[in-house]
């Protein structure tokens, strides 16, 4: 390198020292004048230019671009396809798409919120392809979707967010209800919000109401109506006449004004009906029914629908009824309407208000009246589809969620748009994602099969390494239905783990739960196998527990090990006949992994959840089991062996970060934990670990995941890690990641190929050898 005395290097150094900042890489150009081309020579620190690294590569450098080798993840050549891109392959919907909304001035503009980590999509065609756009949505269940122009407002767990550029960016705006955005893992039951309004007349007055729409994870133990009149920049509590014994176990399901008059607000909730003069100051009853929602005619404000509130499961219905004295009196409003369908949601057609429209509950139906309410007609889709319905109507144009139709002619046709039918039941998603992955398992003969594991919708089988998805819907049906003591019943239709039998691949354990309580306020597991490819499913009925099922690992000697929650570690020697309990049945049996030494699988260890690390090594008998680790390995949640026998463990908690053995897990060395998560909060309490995977083919690549907390909901992660190095050093990779609470992680050993399974966005897809 020549002297620094020339003053055009003296100065290019003096700008980049401790930046390792070099030469442009465009084909030999001298660019800084020092007699050197490129990256051939030391940097402005006297370092070497580009040394190997071992995400770097080899430090080749991409022309026209000022590299920095040794900093990597900046703008090394090598770089970016070391890191990788994630792509998302799934199929599509999934979940619980709370609300749908069209943009009032645009209906090639569409918003979509999800529960369960969803977040925010927005739609630029109509609905026909979906974005994820949750830059600034930390709180990423959300029940409902107001919108005033470019204006959003999103009703979420953690208060309320709006968005000033038609929903590309989020501000939490809920700071005047419960103080500055803190993630302490406490539930905090101000920040449960069900239903947000923006009034037609005055954008500047919001409302939002409390609770949650779902049966499971609603929140209705106490209703608050909040008012914002400066665009939800502040709010407050404006509960004022609505009766004590309303604000209990209830939830606000929607709002609706006067486009004519802003002192005119309707309000349904559980219990009741309530109606504003004064733009939502205070309020008074007008029904003593509950309603799932209300709509207020553009028209003439005295003419109001509502939807009386019921349970889908009473058997009762048409539930359609009109007042036409603004809320006094109410008449049943069913001529044209099928016996017991219940309605959910109702709108006027803003663009054509003589057109009126509500969706079935648990349907996939939409009833239409032309004539103010005296007639209805069914328009569709009647699809088949079972599911609750939020939609949405604008000038003829028609979209319904969460099973994604739309229709451009009002009803006359529909068309899917959370997929696209890509042949013989194979699905390809459009963007709109909101499975929640429990794990992605690779068939271990017949490349680029692969199985998604889903809570919800059990399983799903792809044979083009998941470009294209197939629902297998008998599976969850395999089972036995069970009952509770009064008699009401129960399945166990989400997926948790899969296994494929080491001798026989045509032979398949696939783990299922239950979504909802028992009589002992648990979940419920089975195991159901396969012996034809997964072809026909058969429950596996001799395992004593009917717990979750977290881990299942089949052995060449045919051994089968069942991990199930609360009840511990089962072995089966017969294909799952009989089964025994062999772990030493202490500890706290959450959660656990049993996996085996790559060159000795009688040599096992477990891991127990809040308890620690157990060793066995004669195939894991009952009361061969020794702890390892004590006092180090405390809470682990993960855990991976190499090819080189490596034990790898995450572990959550005070203690929490990756751990690394080099010698059966006598010894454990902390190799890695994040002090903060990407958005800068503060504090490991907050960052759990879900998933750690070592690379097949090299020991020293592992990669982890992790997931964050705030107002008791699990909700963003902190996405991917990978260190390439054996554990000294770790990098993030977390590009094209648009959830990055990524639940499981799976490498097919022969592609290379690095599945992320995530909760709630389905699964992305990374080939490491690109």
């Amino acid at each position: 390198m020549q002297s620094a005395s020339n003053p055009s290097l003296a100065q290019y150094c003096a700008d980049r020292v401790g930046s390792q900042s070099i030469e442009d890489c465009d084909n030999q150009v001298d660019d800084d004048n020092d007699g050197l081309k490129d990256c051939d020579d030391n940097d402005c620190d006297g370092n070497p230019l580009c040394p190997v690294d071992p995400y770097c590569g080899d430090g080749t450098c991409n022309a026209g671009v000022e590299e920095d080798c040794n900093s990597c993840f900046s703008d090394c050549g090598g770089c970016t396809n070391l890191t990788g891109q994630w792509e998302q392959i799934g199929p599509g919907g999934g979940g619980w798409f709370r609300s749908v909304r069209f943009h009032p001035s645009n209906s090639n503009i569409v918003y979509l919120a999800g529960d369960a980590n969803g977040g925010f999509w927005k739609s630029y065609d109509g609905g026909r392809t979906w974005n994820t756009r949750n830059t600034g949505l930390y709180n990423m269940h959300l029940e409902d979707i107001a919108v005033s122009e470019n204006t959003v407002i999103v009703a979420s767990r953690g208060g309320v967010y709006k968005s000033t550029d038609a929903g590309e960016t989020w501000q939490y705006k809920w700071q005047s209800i419960t103080g500055p955005l803190v993630r302490d893992g406490v539930d905090n039951p101000l920040g449960w919000i069900a239903s947000v309004h923006i009034s037609p007349k005055n954008p500047q007055l919001m409302l939002a109401g409390s609770g949650g729409h779902h049966p499971v994870w609603s929140h209705p133990s106490f209703l608050n109506v909040y008012r914002s009149t400066d665009s939800g920049e502040t709010w407050g509590i404006s509960n004022a006449g609505i009766l004590e014994s309303d604000k209990t176990d209830n939830v606000v399901f929607a709002f609706s004004s006067d486009p004519n008059n802003v002192n005119v607000v309707f309000m349904s909730t559980r219990k009741a009906l309530y109606k504003s003069i004064n733009a939502g100051v205070s309020w008074t009853k007008v029904w003593n029914n509950g309603a799932w929602f209300v709509a207020v005619d553009p028209k003439n404000s005295n003419t109001v629908f509502a939807l009386k509130y019921m349970n889908e499961y009473s058997n009762t219905g048409p539930n359609v009824y009109k007042s036409s004295d603004g809320g006094l009196t109410w008449v049943l409003s069913s001529n044209g309407i099928a016996d017991k369908v219940i309605g959910e949601e109702i709108h006027f057609d803003p663009l054509n208000t003589n057109n009126l429209y509500f969706s079935e509950r648990m349907k996939d139906n939409i009833y239409k009246s032309t004539n103010g309410g005296q007639s209805w007609v069914s328009i569709g889709p009647s699809k088949g589809e079972f599911v609750s319905t939020s939609f949405d109507v604008l000038g003829g144009k028609l979209i319904k969620a969460p099973d994604m139709f739309v229709s451009f002619n009002d009803g006359q046709s529909w068309e899917r748009t959370w997929a696209t039918d890509m042949g013989n039941g194979y699905l390809k998603g459009t963007g709109a994602e909101l499975l929640c992955v429990s794990h992605v398992a690779i068939h271990p003969t017949i490349p680029g099969k692969l199985y998604m594991v889903v809570y919800d919708s059990g399983l799903w089988e792809s044979l083009d390494y998941g470009n294209t998805w197939k629902h297998l819907k008998d599976v969850q049906d395999t089972y036995t239905v069970k009952t509770r003591s009064d008699g009401t019943p129960y399945r166990c239709y989400s997926g948790s783990y899969m296994a494929f039998d080491k001798n026989n691949p045509d032979i398949i354990y696939l783990g299922m739960r239950d979504n909802e309580l028992d009589d002992d306020g648990e979940t419920s597991g089975v195991i159901i196998k396969s012996t034809d490819g997964g072809k026909t499913w058969n429950e596996v009925r001799g395992l004593p527990s009917e717990r979750v099922i977290h881990n299942i690992l089949t052995l060449k000697n045919g051994a089968i090990f069942a991990y199930t929650q609360w009840d511990g570690l089962y072995r089966s020697t017969d294909q799952g006949t009989t089964w025994n309990r062999v772990d030493n049945q202490n500890g706290h049996q959450l959660s656990g992994v049993v996996l085996p030494d790559p060159q000795n699988e009688n040599i096992l260890y477990e891991t127990i959840m809040w308890t620690g690390l157990f060793k066995s090594t004669n195939g894991g008998d009952s009361g061969s089991w020794i702890k390892k680790a004590d006092g180090i390995i405390t809470n682990p949640v993960s855990m991976s062996i190499g090819s080189d026998g490596t034990i790898w463990i995450l572990q959550a908690g005070g203690s929490a970060g990756v751990f690394k053995s080099t010698n059966g897990g006598d010894l454990f060395t902390k190799v890695f934990t994040l002090e903060t998560d990407e958005e800068g909060f503060p504090g490991r309490n907050l960052v759990d670990y879900t998933s750690i995977v070592v690379d097949p083919k090299d020991p020293n690549t592992v990669y982890m995941a992790s997931k964050d907390f705030y107002d008791g909901l699990v909700a963003k992660g902190v996405g991917v890690y990978v260190t390439r190095d054996g554990g000294a050093t770790w990098r993030p990779m977390n590009d094209g990641l648009t959830q990055k609470f990524v639940k499981s992680l799976t490498i097919d050993p022969v592609s290379g190929t690095l599945y992320a399974g995530t909760y709630c966005h389905g699964v992305f897809r990374l080939n490491m050898n690109n």
